[in-house]
């Protein structure tokens, strides 16, 4: 996959749902994505409420799109949570 010419890792099959909505666009189903990810890394309390796909810099999708190649498990659902967090706390911090 290219994103602006910059050849991207494909993700694992598990990955796969929550790497359009997490990368491409932000969907209706996006609630029940990050629920999804938040009971598998057991960590409910992550806030992403204004987060939005379209926000990522290539240089954001090209590190979670190398964290999505691994198997979906809880230690790199809870690894992608916090970066997710993270570079959204970095951009809300922009503004």
């Amino acid at each position: 996959m290219r994103i602006n010419g910059h050849l991207l890792p494909s993700p694992s099959q598990q990955w796969a749902p929550f790497f359009e909505e997490f990368f491409f666009h932000t969907s209706r189903y996006y609630a029940a994505r990050l629920h999804e990810l938040q009971q598998m890394a057991e960590e409910d309390d992550a806030r992403l409420e204004d987060f939005h796909a379209s926000e990522l810099t290539d240089t954001q999708r090209f590190v979670l799109s190398w964290m999505m190649t691994s198997e979906l498990d809880k230690t790199h659902a809870r690894n992608v949570l916090h970066v997710l967090n993270r570079f959204h706390q970095l951009d809300k911090k922009k503004l």
